[in-house]
C-alpha cells in the first residue's frame, strides 16, 4: 500500500494498526465501449482506478488525482460524474502489509479526457488494460469492485444515482 507522504501515512503514524475509517473514491472509465482497468499490487486483481481522498482535495479532484495517477489518463475534474455511494463488508480491505480500511468510496464515469499516458504509478500498479463489458463480467474481481460494476449497470439501466450495498449483488 504505497502511500508515502499521504493522508493515510500522516493518520496511520497517529493510529497505529487498528482498522482506519476512509473515504475514497473509484472511477469507470470509458471510452470507446471499453473500460479501463489496472493491475493492482496490492491485491493482485484488476481493479478499477480508485484510492483515498487526500486532504483539502474535493471528491472530484481526488478521482481525477486517482485516475491520472494509476491509469495515466487526465481529466477535468467537473466532467466526472458521480454514479454511486457505497460501504459495507464487501469494503473492509486488507493490504499485504497487513493495514486494514473500511472504506466509503464515492465512484465516478468518466468519458472524457484531455490525455493518456502511459506514466502511471508502478509501485502501485502493475499494468493498465482497457476491457470490453463481457470480459469485465468473465474477471474474478476483488468484492467492492465487483459491487462498483454491477453498481454502474444499475446506474446505466435506470440512470439513477446508486446507493451499493449487500443487496447490490
Amino acid at each position: 500500500m504505497p502511500y508515502k507522504g499521504s493522508y493515510v501515512e500522516w493518520l496511520r503514524s497517529r493510529v497505529g494498526e487498528g482498522v482506519l475509517v476512509l473515504p475514497t473514491i473509484d472511477v469507470i472509465a470509458m471510452r470507446d465501449g471499453k473500460f479501463l482497468m489496472v493491475l493492482n499490487k496490492d491485491f493482485e486483481k484488476w481493479v478499477f482506478p480508485g484510492g483515498y481522498v487526500e486532504r483539502d482535495d474535493t471528491w472530484r479532484e481526488s478521482a481525477a488525482r486517482e485516475l491520472l495517477e494509476e491509469g495515466g489518463l487526465s481529466a477535468n475534474p467537473s466532467d466526472l460524474q458521480p454514479i454511486a455511494i457505497m460501504s459495507g463488508k464487501k469494503h473492509h480491505l486488507r493490504y499485504k502489509n497487513g493495514d486494514e480500511t473500511q472504506v466509503f468510496s464515492v465512484a465516478f464515469l468518466a468519458d472524457k479526457f484531455t490525455s493518456e499516458s502511459d506514466d502511471f504509478d508502478k509501485e502501485e500498479v502493475g499494468d493498465k488494460k482497457w476491457f470490453t463489458p463481457d470480459e469485465i463480467d468473465n474477471l474474478e474481481l476483488y468484492p467492492c469492485h465487483a459491487e462498483l460494476w454491477a453498481a454502474y449497470k444499475n446506474f446505466v439501466k435506470t440512470g439513477e444515482f446508486q446507493v451499493a450495498g449487500e443487496s447490490m449483488i
